[in-house]
């Protein structure tokens, strides 16, 4: 988020992230991720709607919420 805030021009003084969990232990397993974003009062609305879509939108969200596959290998 601060590299987007950067390239628009948004001073963004405050970012604070919480999440918290819940697993299923269901077949399949689901595990659910709450995300609280808490940015910095002095943004417009239109600024924190661009940062929150970056947010969603980044490299680790896309590796969590895409389907997994883990394929192991022994070597000898």
């Amino acid at each position: 988020m601060a590299a987007v805030a950067a390239n628009k021009g948004f001073r963004l003084e405050k970012a604070e992230v919480r999440i918290t969990t819940r697993i299923a232990a269901t077949k399949p397993w689901c595990t659910d991720f709450d995300i609280h974003l808490d940015l910095d009062d002095t943004l417009d609305q239109r600024a924190r709607t661009i940062l929150s879509r970056c947010a969603a939108m980044c490299e680790v969200h896309k590796m969590l919420s895409g389907e997994m596959r883990f394929n192991y290998c022994l070597n000898p």
